[in-house]
């Protein structure tokens, strides 16, 4: 009648209506997902926006991070400081006139800016990480949050939390082996490729790879070197030539990635202090500027796929939010996997919401502390699929791996 003995304590109450959160670390951004009664939200770390730049300045005493050390990126290259999350622990510096900041010492002052934000909506936090930080900078790395005062509960590779919290929806292959997904993701540092096998009672990352000259930032630079030439012919000015003309002509690129990716036009508008120019790009002009990105890209991928002799066939191709938005590389790799597989786009957040997700198995001891990079047990085993009747002298189909398709 009363339900003695059924009733959560406070304590346990509170603790789960504050929720899980998720933190995902690239070498462009951190995002966060906070996960409480069943739902899933965003959590702003740059007002407005939901995620941080990895980004700071080196010219003022309280450094600017985030958009704010964006918006003057190119304007002062010399008191920028970015992309130096892989390089933590190497013996690098960034110095200006009144910071100077070594890879572990810019996580830390970035971190120690971001885990307030945080620590409002709850403190028990996970982290997804880029396949490339493995060893002994995950080590390192955790010490910067720990110096921080981030409140983690443990880490995992980001493709191996995407793969196991989509377990479900992905199930086993047609006579119950496992199913091989190939997930790609891309930032400041890499082309990231991770090939995961979802099996009925784990999900393991059988192979991952790295590839710095398709990383994001050479796709910016090749934007930017194409539509300067473009203006060059138009009005024979080089907005690189102005650090204000490139710094705005900058800002504009990342509203314009959308247009890019759905095969439409869009305009920009250049300036400097003495001159304006306005440009028309056509979807065909940016598929002539990408195509040489686009196909070294393609090239990194069936070389992956060779060395990485899969035993199963390929069954999906993962991109995130980021890889997804460089123009073309979607179609590419639509028309390089086999014919049943499919090629899906994740949203913003999706690896951040995985891994707010493994807070809970974190914290009650089903997994262990330790950086996840390899192997994650499923809650529960997945269903093995019903097989058709069998008939007389078929066999079983041969694995095979992904050739391009004829268009």
């Amino acid at each position: 009648m009363f339900r003695f003995g059924l009733r959560k304590s406070t304590a346990t109450a509170a603790i789960e209506s504050a929720g899980w959160l998720g933190a995902e670390w690239s070498s462009t951004r951190v995002r966060a997902i906070l996960l409480a009664q069943g739902r899933s939200r965003s959590v702003q770390l740059d007002p407005p926006h939901d995620d941080a730049p990895l980004a700071l300045t080196l010219d003022k005493r309280d450094p600017d991070t985030g958009y704010a050390a964006l918006a003057r990126c190119r304007l002062l290259p010399h008191a920028f400081c970015g992309n130096f999350l892989a390089q933590v622990g190497d013996p690098q510096e960034w110095r200006g006139e009144r910071q100077a900041f070594s890879p572990d010492s810019a996580i830390r002052h970035l971190a120690g800016k971001l885990w307030p934000r945080l620590h409002r909506e709850s403190d028990r936090c996970g982290l997804a990480l880029p396949p490339y930080l493995q060893g002994a900078k995950v080590r390192l790395f955790h010490e910067a949050l720990q110096d921080a005062r981030w409140a983690v509960c443990g880490s995992i590779s980001a493709p191996l939390a995407l793969a196991g919290h989509r377990a479900k929806a992905v199930g086993l292959g047609s006579r119950g082996q496992d199913s091989a997904v190939l997930i790609v993701d891309a930032d400041a540092h890499a082309l990231s490729l991770s090939l995961v096998a979802i099996g009925k009672h784990e999900t393991r990352q059988v192979a991952t790879v790295a590839l710095p000259k398709v990383s994001t930032r050479i796709w910016t630079e090749r934007l930017i070197d194409s539509i300067s030439d473009r203006c060059i012919r138009v009005s024979r000015r080089d907005p690189r030539d102005s650090a204000q003309a490139e710094q705005d002509l900058f800002l504009q690129l990342e509203p314009s990635l959308d247009r890019m990716r759905s095969g439409q036009p869009f305009a920009l508008t250049i300036r400097s202090d003495h001159w304006y120019q306005d440009l028309s790009v056509a979807a065909e002009d940016v598929a002539a500027w990408m195509l040489p990105l686009q196909r070294a890209a393609v090239e990194g991928v069936q070389s992956f796929l060779l060395d990485a002799a899969i035993a199963t066939p390929l069954q999906a191709i993962w991109l995130t939010e980021s890889a997804g938005r460089l123009p073309g590389l979607a179609a590419a790799l639509y028309r390089l996997c086999p014919e049943r597989a499919k090629v899906i786009l994740l949203p913003a957040g999706a690896a951040a919401d995985a891994t707010a997700a493994l807070v809970p198995r974190w914290l009650s001891g089903r997994l262990h502390r330790m950086h996840i990079d390899a192997v994650l047990p499923h809650d529960q085993p997945l269903p093995s699929p019903e097989l058709p009747p069998a008939i007389a002298g078929s066999k079983p189909p041969r694995a095979v791996l992904p050739t391009p398709r004829k268009d």
